[in-house]
């Protein structure tokens, strides 16, 4: 498994409400950008939704931790399995640090391909997310 983690992004909401938000696929669509995705759906702790390089993608909530850290697992038809692992540290009442974590199963020649691009993708999705955050909980 090839492990990526993002560089820590510093959110200015507090860990339990980030962490209630987030445990909840549904509020997941309020939060991506416009254009990212296509035909997002949920149904209980399951999301299913499109990207455009890589298909359909079905993503189980398979862990929570309250208020420390969600597990996202891949489920069905991805192009590999992954994990992401979101992790949320109080750094006081109204600030927590996040940082994404994917465990994903890329033979050598994917990881050599796409290795760069997952870290940067990863990086943006935190910067990202951090901002959508701030706006949404």
């Amino acid at each position: 498994m090839t492990k990526v983690e993002s560089k820590p992004a510093f959110i200015k909401k507090n860990r339990e409400d980030i962490y209630r938000f987030l445990s909840e696929p549904a509020n997941l669509e309020k939060i991506i950008p416009a254009g990212k995705i296509e035909h997002f759906t949920t149904d209980g702790d399951t999301l299913s939704f499109g990207l455009d390089a890589i298909g359909e993608l079905n993503v189980r909530l398979s862990e929570k931790n309250p208020f420390e850290t969600l597990v996202f697992e891949s489920e069905g038809k991805a192009p590999f399995s992954f994990l992401l692992q979101i992790r949320l540290e109080s750094i006081h009442p109204a600030e927590t640090e996040m940082k994404l974590e994917v465990m994903a199963g890329l033979n050598p020649v994917m990881k050599t391909m796409i290795g760069g691009y997952l870290q940067k993708g990863l990086d943006r999705a935190a910067e990202e997310l951090t901002v959508a955050l701030e706006q949404h909980v």
